[in-house]
C-alpha cells in the first residue's frame, strides 16, 4: 500500500465517522423532540397539528396477529408423514422437559452459512 493509498483510505474512514456522528446526534435530537411534542400535544389536548412544514398526529397501532394451530386437531387432519414434515420442536420448551445431555443426543445443529464480509467503520475508543 502506498502512502497515497493509506492517506485516501484514512480520509474516507474519517469522513464516514464524521457522518455517523452527525446521524447519531440528529437521531437523538429527533427522539427527544418527538417526546417533547407528544407531551405538549397531550397537555394541550390535541391529537393532530398542521404546520407549513409538517403534520403531526397520533396514529393508532395494532399489535401483530398471531396464528396458533391446535396440534391435536392438526394431527387428526393429516396423515403421519405430513404431520412429521410440518412439526418442529421449540428448543426453549424442550429444555424445560429434557436434560441437556438428552437433548444433545437428539439435536442436529446446522451451522450458519458464510456471507460476504461486511465493511464496518466504528469509533476508535
Amino acid at each position: 500500500m502506498t502512502s497515497q493509498d493509506k492517506s485516501k483510505i484514512s480520509r474516507l474512514i474519517n469522513k464516514i465517522r464524521d457522518a455517523q456522528d452527525l446521524i447519531a446526534a440528529q437521531a437523538a435530537l429527533i427522539a427527544q423532540t418527538e417526546l417533547d411534542l407528544a407531551f405538549a400535544m397531550g397537555e394541550a389536548g390535541v391529537t393532530e397539528q398542521f404546520t407549513t412544514k409538517g403534520h403531526a398526529y397520533f396514529k393508532p397501532q395494532k399489535g401483530r396477529a398471531v396464528n396458533t394451530i391446535d396440534p391435536v386437531l392438526f394431527r387428526d387432519a393429516v396423515d403421519e408423514d405430513e404431520f412429521l414434515e410440518c412439526i418442529s420442536v421449540s428448543v426453549t420448551k424442550a429444555k424445560e422437559v429434557l436434560p441437556a445431555k438428552a437433548l444433545a443426543r437428539i439435536t442436529t445443529t446446522i451451522p450458519g452459512k458464510d456471507k460476504e464480509p461486511k465493511l464496518v467503520v466504528e469509533e476508535v475508543k
